[in-house]
């Protein structure tokens, strides 16, 4: 198995918690893909640790069955924060208050993320939450 590990990551709470969790049958399926050695999709992590693939990282942990990992890339929290926010949102399986969660904390990073920006080329008199409100449909809610 090239490039399988079975690798010690770290979690975040401040990142699981914008996960919405299988359902029950639907993570009883991922483990058993897992166990059958039929499901191949990487680990996502940024500085060893994991925002993408929460649930298969615990069920292969659990198992100790190796896994491949993909290294992200991110300047900041608040970019990884967006970007698990942007992947999450295209679950059709979604709850309503959990889009409406996301749309919140997607918009609270991208305000910190453009602030910072704007601060780094001196256009400090346009506010980073107007930019990131210009983003957002005024009627999500």
């Amino acid at each position: 198995m090239r490039n399988y590990s079975i690798y010690t990551l770290k979690t975040k709470l401040e990142f699981t918690n914008l996960y919405q969790y299988l359902s029950e049958k639907d993570y009883k399926q991922l483990e058993q893909q897992i166990l059958c050695h039929s499901y191949h999709t990487p680990i996502c992590t940024w500085n060893g640790i994991v925002i993408n693939g929460i649930e298969a990282y615990e069920l292969f942990r659990k198992h100790s069955i190796p896994f491949r990992i993909k290294r992200l890339h991110f300047s900041s929290k608040e970019d990884v924060i967006s970007w698990i926010c942007t992947d999450q949102l295209k679950r059709e399986d979604l709850t309503n208050i959990n889009k409406k969660y996301l749309i919140g904390k997607k918009y609270d990073a991208e305000k910190i993320i453009v602030s910072r920006q704007l601060s780094s080329t001196n256009k400090s008199h346009i506010s980073g939450a107007s930019i990131a409100a210009k983003k957002y449909p005024k009627n999500v809610m």
